[in-house]
């Protein structure tokens, strides 16, 4: 799971690698505006066999999906597992 203390740690690192260290502040305030400018958002579509909500994620899937993904290129769409494998790969940056 990619929590928002990791993309903060992330970000800061990020910023200091590029030079960019005065004004940036990777904080809560930034992780919100983040997530509103991106639309980036937790949806939960599958879990555990007895608590997961079928209809909702169809539902979701048919009706909210395709309004957010039309934006986006297919490229451009992760899942948790492929933010983590790129949080990974950036670990062992500056």
């Amino acid at each position: 799971m990619l929590s928002g203390a990791i993309v903060m740690t992330k970000a800061t690192k990020f910023a200091k690698a590029l030079g960019i260290e005065g004004d940036f502040h990777a904080n809560d305030g930034w992780l919100t505006w983040l997530k509103k400018r991106e639309g980036l958002m937790h949806k939960k579509l599958y879990g555990e066999g007895s608590s997961s909500d079928i209809k909702s994620k169809e539902q979701w899937l048919e009706k909210v999906w395709p309004e957010i993904s039309k934006n986006y290129s297919p490229e451009n769409i992760w899942n948790c597992d492929e933010t983590g494998l790129t949080s990974k790969l950036f670990q062992t940056g500056p």
